[in-house]
């Protein structure tokens, strides 16, 4: 799926109905190396109810903030655009030996929101 720098996703559980009252918000929001590292400093957005997942080159993520660090690559999920505020993608967790194999795979939802440029 292509995404380009003002677009930002509410991804996991809070956009297909199985979140419960402790999950959290899953964001992937897009930018570049600069945009990454205000999202590190202001210590105002974090939040220990969300995920910031941020993609800095187009494809390849991290987390923004958290002591649980995340990371990965869109390019190893499948994405169907579903309509004009909507994808499901299938996201693939974990590694098997050497990094080779996946372990498992889920489908999941994202709602797309475009942000003022």
């Amino acid at each position: 799926m292509a995404a380009d720098a003002n677009q930002d996703l509410l991804i996991g559980s809070r956009t297909g109905g199985t979140a419960n009252l402790g999950s959290e918000w899953d964001l992937l929001v897009f930018g570049g190396p600069e945009s990454y590292a205000r999202r590190r400093a202001a210590n105002e957005l974090h939040r220990g109810d969300v995920d910031c997942l941020a993609v800095v080159d187009g494809d390849e993520f991290q987390s923004a903030w958290g002591s649980r660090l995340k990371s990965g690559m869109l390019s190893k999920w499948r994405w169907d655009r579903t309509g004009p505020s909507e994808a499901h993608y299938i996201e693939a967790k974990g590694q098997g030996a050497n990094g080779a194999a996946q372990l498992s795979t889920r489908q999941r939802r994202a709602v797309l929101k475009c942000s003022a440029p």
